[in-house]
């Protein structure tokens, strides 16, 4: 099994307030199709748009996605909120 530094890594896209996973499809097309790219809707956008927006809410979100991606190294960017909520994630991702 190859050590985490030779799979290649998740990203983890985080959209900005108002919009959804989907606002990356754009960029999508421009990512290396090896990459595993994840853009998943915050609480209160997109497909969860019913629920509460809370900032604990969508950090548990990005936690879900980086769990996803098992022992691959991940990577997370955002756009606005989704830059925050990216930051916000940092100390609770997995190692």
């Amino acid at each position: 099994m190859p050590s985490n530094s030779q799979q290649t890594p998740v990203v983890i896209l985080v959209h900005g307030a108002g919009l959804n996973g989907a606002s990356w499809n754009a960029v999508r097309r421009h990512v290396d199709p090896r990459v595993q790219l994840l853009t998943p809707d915050l609480p209160g956008h997109g497909a969860r748009i019913a629920e509460r927006f809370t900032l604990q809410g969508a950090v548990d979100t990005v936690v879900a996605a980086a769990r996803s991606a098992g022992t691959a190294p991940v990577v997370v960017g955002g756009d606005s909120l989704g830059g925050y909520t990216a930051n916000a994630s940092a100390s609770a991702l997995p190692p």
